[in-house]
Order: structure tokens, then sequence, then C-alpha cells
């Protein structure tokens, strides 16, 4: 496991930049029949910054990168390392972000990322984590940060199995010939008294060859969490960077209506065809932020990848619930 920190708490003048950055070492290879790949080795990297005195701003990102997984011939591939990073500011102004990558073959084409920013308001800190098969991240993990995001590629079926028992809508649309890709929970909290805009994403490109009967790109949203009182507004996107557009966005005024939306429902994308080009290569982008202020918090948790086709839902102009439910609350489902 490779491990790097930065940690300052000198007084803060003008612009100051911090950068900590952590890469694991690639799995080793196997040889001859029945041997597979090492798992490469985890990453991770910590900056932080609490300034005695602040006249200026602070920029603060981490990087981590999870080794890639050993190849073999004959055997199977060794799972790609776990990358996690974290900052945290404290200061008068600036950011704070977080990067974790990992790669999924041999030449580093392949890869996963999760990416997480925060402006910097007394105190903020952004998370980012990077795996491959598991673990299965849960809303409960987002709480205290401004900014998360953790990403899960090639998520291992037990891990999924709870979470599909208690979303039926997902879990129909995830079965038989179907193959889920990545699990993702993203999710933000805000600090200080002023609004601001949190920000959490996660990207994948991925040689999807080897799915076998195409069906339709879904993403399965599994549940949400939300506290507070003081919810602006929350966007949530899909972007192909291949087609060079965006498959879908929406942004919810009504922290109710973001609940609803976000609970064991199935976003159809279109075709798996279509959407990919001739190399069935897929490139996407997952985006989510919150604008917010006085620790209003808001998660949520889904799956995406090929499965059968549905009902586009709702959109976040029409009404799901009446709009009159109560937004001071604290919500918590199923695995909360």
């Amino acid at each position: 496991m490779a491990e790097s920190s930065s940690t300052t708490d000198d007084a803060l003048y003008n612009t100051q930049y911090v950068r900590s950055y952590a890469s694991g070492g690639a799995g080793g290879d196997g040889r001859g029949v029945g041997y597979s790949g090492g798992d490469g080795g985890n990453a991770t990297a910590k900056a932080q910054v609490v300034a005695a005195a602040s006249y200026g701003t602070i920029q603060i990102h981490t990087d981590a990168r999870g080794g890639r997984g050993g190849q073999s011939p004959e055997g199977s591939r060794g799972r790609s390392g776990q990358a996690e990073a974290t900052a945290t500011g404290s200061a008068g102004s600036g950011s704070v972000a977080a990067t974790a990558k990992i790669y999924l073959d041999y030449y580093d084409y392949q890869s996963v990322q999760a990416h997480a920013t925060a402006p910097i308001a007394s105190t903020s800190t952004a998370v980012a984590r990077a795996s491959e098969g598991s673990p299965l991240s849960d809303l409960t993990e987002t709480l205290g940060f401004q900014a998360a995001a953790f990403t899960t590629a090639l998520p291992e079926s037990a891990g999924l199995s709870p979470w599909l028992a208690a979303n039926p809508k997902v879990q129909a649309a995830f079965n038989g010939d179907s193959t889920v890709l990545g699990y993702n929970v993203l999710g933000a909290t805000a600090s200080g008294s002023l609004a601001n805009i949190y920000s959490a994403s996660t990207s994948y490109f991925l040689d999807t060859s080897s799915v076998s009967t195409p069906q339709n790109l879904l993403v399965g949203f599994l549940d949400a969490s939300f506290t507070g009182s003081d919810f602006i507004q929350l966007t949530f996107s899909v972007y192909d960077n291949i087609l060079g557009k965006s498959l879908y966005e929406q942004t919810f005024t009504d922290a109710a209506l973001a609940l609803a939306f976000f609970d064991d429902r199935v976003l159809d994308l279109g075709s798996w065809d279509a959407i990919l080009n001739d190399d069935k290569f897929l490139n996407l982008a997952f985006g989510f932020s919150l604008e917010a202020l006085n620790d209003t918090a808001f998660a949520c948790n889904f799956i995406y990848g090929n499965g059968t086709a549905t009902v586009v839902p709702l959109p976040g102009g029409i009404l799901i619930f009446g709009s009159g439910l109560a937004l001071l609350l604290t919500w918590r489902k199923k695995f909360l």
C-alpha cells in the first residue's frame, strides 16, 4: 500500500497550493495454466491545511491511484488496488478537491475515477474513493464530508444483492442477461451560513465488448438521504464523453421531489448499440452538485449498466409527491 500525506498549520498569505499524491504498485502477472495475476496495491493520499491566520486563499488537491491488477494469459486478472483521497482545509476561502482513480487493464487504458470538490467555508473536507468489486459504500459514509464520491467498478453480486432486494424496480431491470458495470455513491454536506455549491462525480472508460446480450443503457437509483432545512437545489447529470453530449440532466429545487426521484427508479438512456461506438467503449461521467447552507446534506446511490428497457421517469418538474411536504426533515431509508 502506498500512502502520502501533507499537513501544515502556517499562517496563510496570498494564495497557497497544497498537493498530495499516492500510487499503489501493480500486481504481479500470472505465468502458466491456473495461475492468476496478483492484486494491485492500495493507495491513500491525504492533505490537511489549518491556517493559523488567514489573509488569502488556499487550494488543496489530493490524488490517489490504485495499482492495476496483474495479468495472466491462462488465468484470471488480479483485482485493481483501491484508491482513496482526502483533502481538508480550514481557512477564510479557497477549495478542497480529491481524486481517486484505478485502472482495469495492463495498459492503464480502461479506468474508473471518483472526484469531489468543495469550497472552503471555515473547514471543508472532500473525499473520493475508487475500487473494483468491493466494497460498496453506504450513504452514511458521505455524512460530515462537504463533498464525497465513491465508486466501485464491476461490483460483486453478493454485495449488490441486499440493495437490489430492497429496490424491486431496479432489480427487475437488471435481471437475466443484464450486466452491472458500476456502483456509485455521491453526496455533499453544506458548511457555513452562506450558500455554496458542492460537487461530486464519477467517470468510467470501459471496454464493453464482453457484454454478450446488448439491451439498454440503464441507471438504477437505489436510495437517497437528506437532512437539514436549507436546501436550494440539486443537479444530477449523465454525460457521454465519446458522443460529446449530455445524456441526461435534471435539477431539483424541492428536496422532497429529489428524494422521491432517487428512490427505486430506473432511468433508461437508450439502446446499448446506439450509444456505444464501433469499438464498444463506454465513456460516461455522472455528475452531482448540491447548493445549500447550514449543514444541509443530501446523498444518493445508484448502479448503471446493460439492462432491460424501461419507461423513462417523470421529469422533475412534474410533481411526484405534493410540494407541500415539509422540507425540514431527516430521512433515512432501508439501509441507513
